[in-house]
């Protein structure tokens, strides 16, 4: 099945400042769209994650063409780190970023995956 996710890059700059991009992966297009922030790319996740789940209670053939997350392929000098939600009835929240490129099981379900993605970047919501 394929499962929408959520990545957060961080990019720093020369003066010590950073900036986070916020892209969610669409299993329709196949592709990482980018969001405004976190509230936006959280937003676009459930949504997504709502098609998801009619595609795949309905048993709809459209399930056979959707993708799932693909293998990072960022240069290996950005932080990211990003998590993905099953559309089962018991969702699985998982979680990878740059120094650890296999998915995990996230403790604390949805939080524990939102908050351990962004502390992985070291992105703090005002």
């Amino acid at each position: 099945m394929s499962r929408p996710a959520l990545r957060i890059t961080r990019h720093d700059a020369a003066d010590g400042t950073a900036r986070f991009d916020f892209e969610v992966w669409n299993p329709w297009t196949a592709a990482y769209e980018p969001q405004p922030d976190l509230a936006g790319a959280l937003k676009q996740v459930d949504a997504l994650l709502d098609r998801v789940r009619q595609v795949w209670v309905n048993q709809d053939p459209v399930q056979s063409t959707l993708r799932d997350v693909p293998d990072p392929d960022l240069p290996e000098d950005l932080e990211w780190a990003e998590f993905r939600v099953s559309a089962q009835a018991n969702r699985v929240h998982e979680t990878r970023n740059f120094d650890a490129l296999h998915w995990r099981k996230a403790m604390g379900g949805r939080s524990g995956a939102i908050e351990t993605t962004c502390n992985e970047v070291g992105f703090r919501s005002n």
